[in-house]
């Protein structure tokens, strides 16, 4: 990985750190559940440490950082719901929401 990858992944790293200890959920009796998914997304990034390859990694922190925005704005740290119009099973709604977060990335 390139520095400046390294760089905005730890900025990430912090930021979503600084965030476990300030977030405040839409449901207040929910607060360590959420600080602590927060936490483990967090973890995420190190787990990752190790990749090589520059455009997963951009693609990577793209997404995350997505979800960051969405997450603030929405005050849930949880991959936005997709509205199921076709009956879809749990598993394909669960793609269909990381797809959702995909292509707004590319944005």
């Amino acid at each position: 990985a390139t520095l400046q990858t390294r760089k905005e992944a730890l900025s990430l790293y912090r930021h979503l750190m600084r965030r476990t200890r300030t977030w405040t959920p839409l449901i207040p009796a929910n607060v360590t559940r959420e600080r602590d998914y927060i936490r483990d997304q967090a973890a995420l990034i190190r787990e990752h440490k190790e990749w090589d390859n520059p455009e997963d990694i951009q693609k990577a922190i793209k997404q995350a950082q997505v979800r960051v925005e969405l997450a603030e704005h929405y005050r849930i740290p949880y991959p936005r719901p997709y509205h199921n119009t076709h009956y879809e099973t749990s598993a394909q709604k669960t793609r269909a929401a990381y797809e959702i977060h995909e292509r707004a990335a590319d944005l």
